[in-house]
């Protein structure tokens, strides 16, 4: 252990250097300071273990050079040696990171216990810093190990706990990035290519667009983004791929999730996707890619694809109409023959999803539907597959259509009873939450009940109040918190209009019918 002794007085050094048996301590070196500015200059020369100081020096008192130290050198140990007995030195010491603060005349015996204790604490924080050093060294042989069975297990839904999720996180050194999440896949079109873990490493060493890649299998690569990458991002990640593993690819993105607890779900449908895409022998072309989202993305495109998926799931027959517009719209696009196979594609994906999580489809009426669409050589017999499907799906059902709007109705009350308290609630969340439209939900509704869902919402809410008023002595600011409304004012107007009295008016005459009964 190398040592620094500073004191402005000869005899205090000289006599330190005599009393003290150094080598019994351990002490390699031992170099003494006149003062702070020389011992400020030795450390700059030297790395040293220790400092033993006197506190009273001229320019600066040992206590300002232990801050000193403490921000320049903090490894290195400081012990103090003072004349002072005030607590408010010692105090002082103490803040500035000192480790003994010791009074003179300082008896040797002492010292030496003191700079034992230096020493043993120095030799216990060398041996955490090792064992530091050693899992750092442990940590990037097993951490990416780690991280990609995260992946795989996260990826296949095998975990979803969140707790669970972010202790493997810490363990296996992962830094999720801000945004959403999701996945992009990345498959090798030759299945007697082989994608090693090696090429994967390789690929996300030069490209940094994405957080982090795993391979899924020999065939798959996954990257994961926190951001959807544009159509020229996505061809030189293509590109880079390609070239790594010398062997064409197709992809897909799946969709953006905003928790990691979801992202399986991302993965699962750029899984579907990217065997949809195999199916219908899509082109892999980047720009076709990007042009086409922002096409189907649309607010005319999604319209007419929310028509057709209501007229599939309320309706007793089919609109060709809405099938024909879906069609025109794609032809004032222009597009070109693989973007209008994987327009269709897409369309005819939502239709079957939609059947088969209503379990009017199974597994094999899934597949035959593929087979069929496979075989229809032209635009023309594309729509008219389309047409007879969702009019077969109607047929299904069409005996029993009126239990399916009765259910549509149901679902609508039932959302609206357990969410009028909230101010929030539209006629637009409503729709939303169902699945429908707003024009749609609001045309069976009133044909069915014969009021608007705003004024079903209205009556229930008075319904509430009233009972309120009639069972409880809660105030009317209350009362229109639990409601739903806004104010007093509008409560009140809207009490008025329903019931043909205020809401005090209300009470009262509650209360001396309860005082007749009585």
């Amino acid at each position: 252990m190398k040592i620094l002794f500073v004191d402005d007085e000869k005899i205090i050094r000289d006599g330190m250097r005599e009393l003290i048996d150094w080598k019994k301590l351990n002490c390699t070196r031992l170099v003494m300071a006149k003062n702070v500015a020389e011992a400020i200059e030795i450390l700059e020369r030297e790395n040293f273990d220790l400092v033993i100081t006197d506190i009273c020096m001229q320019k600066m008192t040992g206590i300002e050079f232990a801050k000193y130290i403490k921000k320049t050198r903090p490894h290195i140990k400081v012990i103090i040696l003072s004349a002072y007995e005030n607590f408010s030195y010692a105090r002082e010491a103490i803040e500035a990171g000192v480790l003994k603060y010791m009074l003179k005349p300082v008896i040797p015996s002492e010292l030496e216990d003191a700079v034992l204790e230096a020493t043993k604490l120095i030799h216990s924080e060398v041996k955490l810093q090792n064992r530091a050093q050693e899992s750092e060294k442990l940590a990037s042989i097993y951490q990416p190990i780690l991280a990609k069975d995260f992946w795989k297990l996260l990826l296949r839904g095998e975990i979803q706990d969140e707790k669970d999720i972010t202790q493997r996180i810490y363990l296996a050194g992962i830094v999720l990035p801000e945004g959403n999440l999701g996945c992009i896949l990345f498959s090798a079109r030759d299945k007697g290519a082989m994608i090693t873990d090696m090429d994967v490493t390789n690929i996300h060493i030069k490209y940094r667009a994405v957080f982090d890649c795993v391979r899924i299998d020999r065939h798959t690569i996954i990257f994961l983004s926190s951001r959807e990458l544009t159509g020229e991002e996505l061809d030189d990640l293509k590109t880079e791929v390609e070239s790594t593993i010398k062997c064409n690819v197709i992809f897909v993105q799946g969709n953006y999730v905003d928790k990691i607890t979801d992202l399986h779900l991302s993965y699962l449908h750029g899984e579907q996707l990217m065997e949809f895409y195999r199916a219908i022998s899509m082109s892999d072309s980047v720009k076709d890619m990007e042009n086409l989202n922002g096409i189907l993305n649309s607010e005319k495109i999604r319209k007419i694809t929310e028509k057709l998926k209501e007229d599939m799931q309320y309706r007793s027959q089919v609109v060709t109409k809405n099938v024909t517009a879906y069609y025109k719209q794609l032809e004032e696009c222009n597009l070109s023959e693989s973007q209008q196979n994987i327009a269709e594609g897409r369309l005819l994906y939502e239709l079957i999803q939609m059947e088969k999580k209503q379990k009017k489809l199974s597994d094999k009426d899934f597949q035959e539907v593929f087979q069929k669409y496979l075989q229809c050589d032209s635009v023309q017999k594309r729509k008219l597959f389309i047409v007879d499907l969702i009019q077969q799906a109607m047929d299904i059902r069409k005996s029993n259509v009126i239990n399916d709007t009765d259910k549509l109705i149901a679902d609508a009350k039932k959302f609206m009873m357990d969410h009028f308290q909230d101010e929030q609630l539209t006629i637009n969340s409503i729709a939303a939450s169902l699945h429908v439209s707003t024009s749609y939900l609001s045309r069976v509704f009133k044909k069915r009940t014969g009021m608007t869902c705003i004024e079903y919402i209205t009556n229930k809410r008075i319904e509430r109040a009233k009972s309120f008023l009639a069972n409880t002595e809660m105030k009317h600011h209350q009362i229109v918190q639990e409601i739903g409304y806004s104010n007093v004012y509008y409560f009140s107007v809207q009490f008025k209009k329903i019931t043909g009295e205020t809401p005090g008016q209300y009470r009262k005459r509650m209360e001396d019918e309860n005082v007749q009964d009585n």
